[in-house]
């Protein structure tokens, strides 16, 4: 690209008669001011600099006769001055220009890949987060850019949430407040914009439920049927029946391989648990599930399965098949299906697998278990977690309150406590 020099006018530059090839006029007056004049007459005013890093920089200013010679040469020269102080206008600008163009989808592409597939584990939770972008926030906002969405566009998607689902709608107004801090952090807006600022989440109704005696006798006898009449993968039957005799969390027992289990110490050693991931603490915890005689007779049933011989996982999944015609073993990865077989056959409805872990917690403080190993045993790390149970089970609590309402009344009495 040829180059002259000469003061720049708005005389000068009307005169700059396009050539064969393009060329720049350097303004003798403003170093590193230029006006530059393509072929097809296209005059456009710029600035070289280099960067506080020594990064070269050619930005564009405006085109002239649009904007006129002493304004271009106003806006460079503050630019110069940016420089000097140690700013990099282009880079600037192109930052806002990118972020001004990105879309509510490209912010959860990024959010995906850098946030959620590094930080949490597979399963239910990315699951949920992939599950309430692509029904919830893409359809109403994934096209807008992430500059222009505020408080009102965020209140009014939760409003329509909130009239089928409040839980849902609770769920995405979370995950769409950890994308906009990250949108902050990646600055694609600035410090302190998020606009799921003061939005106040839904009233969740309590979910955990207990089991009546006679749904604890129908759901063994539907367990048994299914398992005995191979309704379907009866890998379903030694999951319930794990999360039942052990209270251990779904995702923990259907993520373990077989390799986790050793039977010399009678303990599942689960690589995938929800303290697994790396917290503020950066330390991976270990975590180990004491298996009693029945889990151990579970474990022991899905061993001398013949079907499941050869797949690695202890609750064994559909298996894929690869390019080659190998099998792939996969572990089981959403139970729902056959868990509403068992639910149906077994006259129930409203009961979640999750539900069964509660029960094992209950029926353990109900049998006076003391807390602190109810509280190892489901794997809580805070005591007050597991002191929720109790504060459910009013046998308990009425057991206690007569103990002190009858040394209460002993005293008003006068006798001895």
């Amino acid at each position: 690209m040829t180059g002259r020099k000469q003061p720049l006018s708005n005389l000068t530059c009307k005169n700059a008669a396009p050539e064969g090839k393009e060329y720049v006029v350097w303004d003798t007056l403003t170093n590193g001011f230029f006006l530059k004049v393509s072929p097809t007459g296209r005059k456009t005013f710029g600035l070289y600099y280099r960067s506080s890093t020594g990064k070269q920089r050619r930005p564009k200013i405006g085109s002239f006769p649009e904007i006129k010679t002493s304004a271009a040469r106003e806006i460079a020269q503050r630019w110069l001055y940016e420089v000097a102080v140690g700013k990099d206008p282009s880079a600037e600008r192109t930052e806002a220009r990118n972020s001004t163009e990105l879309t509510v989808r490209d912010l959860a592409d990024r959010h995906m890949r850098e946030h959620v597939q590094v930080k949490k584990k597979e399963g239910e939770s990315r699951s949920n987060d992939e599950r309430n972008l692509r029904l919830h926030i893409l359809p109403a906002i994934g096209d807008r850019r992430v500059s222009e969405i505020e408080h009102d566009d965020i209140f009014k998607l939760h409003r329509q949430l909130q009239a089928k689902y409040a839980v849902n709608g609770n769920r995405v107004v979370s995950l769409l407040s950890k994308m906009f801090n990250n949108a902050e952090l990646w600055k694609m807006r600035d410090y302190g914009s998020n606009p799921c600022r003061f939005i106040q989440l839904d009233l969740e109704e309590e979910r955990e439920r207990d089991l009546e005696d006679w749904e604890w006798i129908a759901l063994a006898k539907a367990i048994d049927e299914y398992e005995k009449y191979q309704l379907g993968n009866v890998a379903i039957c030694w999951l319930i029946r794990l999360i039942i005799f052990t209270g251990t969390r779904r995702g923990e027992i259907m993520s373990a391989p077989l390799s986790a289990i050793d039977m010399k110490r009678e303990v599942l050693i689960p690589l995938d648990h929800k303290g697994s991931t790396l917290g503020k603490s950066r330390k991976k915890k270990r975590k180990e599930i004491v298996l009693n005689s029945f889990a151990l007779k579970v474990i022991e049933d899905r061993l001398k399965h013949p079907r499941w011989k050869d797949n690695p996982w202890l609750i064994p999944g559909r298996p894929a098949t690869a390019t080659d015609g190998s099998v792939i073993h996969k572990h089981m990865i959403n139970p729902k299906k056959p868990w509403e077989k068992i639910k149906k056959m077994a006259g129930i409805t409203d009961l979640r697998i999750h539900d069964l872990r509660h029960a094992f917690a209950t029926v353990g403080i109900d049998d006076n278990i003391d807390m602190t190993m109810i509280q190892k045993l489901l794997g809580h790390s805070k005591i007050e977690t597991t002191m929720r149970y109790a504060h459910r089970r009013h046998d308990a609590q009425r057991k206690t309150q007569d103990r002190i309402a009858n040394a209460i009344s002993a005293r008003m009495r006068g006798s001895e406590s």
